[in-house]
């Protein structure tokens, strides 16, 4: 993830422009929906900016709610991110309308 983090920020600096926000698609839709693991990728992906000298990006998430814990872990996410000072965490995991796929209501 951080060479990933990293050559996402290389590719906007070769086109002139700085990155400033990422997109985690679908977290849920495995084992990787705790807000451990969810938290642990966003630390990550901070610490790629932080050793370049660059603000936080906004890191937004969207995921598909197959049991209903969404907007629980959303919600713990959250409460980390708060806790260590990041407040540019968006997270798409409402529970919407077809059972299964957020409609891009945001927490």
């Amino acid at each position: 993830l951080k060479a990933w983090t990293g050559r996402q920020i290389d590719m906007f600096e070769a086109a002139g422009l700085p990155l400033q926000q990422l997109r985690i698609k679908n977290p849920g839709q495995g084992v990787d929906w705790t807000s451990e693991a969810i938290w642990t990728h966003v630390k990550t992906i901070r610490s790629v900016f932080q050793e370049r000298g660059l603000p936080d990006p906004v890191v937004y998430i969207h995921n598909h709610d197959f049991n209903g814990m969404g907007a629980h872990i959303g919600a713990e996410c959250f409460r980390k991110a708060q806790a260590e000072g990041f407040s540019t965490l968006v997270i798409d995991s409402a529970y919407r309308k077809n059972g299964t796929h957020n409609d891009n209501t945001v927490l």
